[in-house]
């Protein structure tokens, strides 16, 4: 008969337990934060050509994402006490990755 030794059990524990964490984050709420410099944002609009929205403006532009992003870190502080899951992407890459981004994020995810 094979009995582990004490360390292999506490290595076989905490493999069980790490696999546990990342099937309960895995069921977390997710939240997509779609970051992108305002900058950025406002020249892909106006390189589409289309009329501007009131909103549409760099001054504005700026200030809400300020406000996006304290609102971001006061909920990233207790995201896992509140069983959500908060993914912060950078939408100034190509949009191929984003899609890769959010798929993997949501792959785990048990369908009933």
């Amino acid at each position: 008969t094979f009995f582990p030794t004490l360390p292999e059990v506490f290595v076989q524990k905490e493999k069980q337990n790490n696999q546990i964490q990342n099937q309960e984050q895995d069921n977390m709420d997710k939240d997509y934060n779609f970051k992108i410099n305002p900058e950025i944002s406002i020249n892909r609009v106006t390189a589409r050509g289309e009329k501007t929205e009131i909103y549409e403006k760099i001054e504005f532009q700026k200030k809400t994402a300020d406000i996006y992003d304290q609102v971001i870190n006061s909920y990233k502080e207790k995201e896992k006490s509140q069983g959500m899951k908060i993914i912060t992407i950078d939408a100034e890459k190509p949009i191929d990755e984003i899609s890769e981004i959010i798929w993997s994020s949501l792959k785990n995810i048990p369908i009933n």
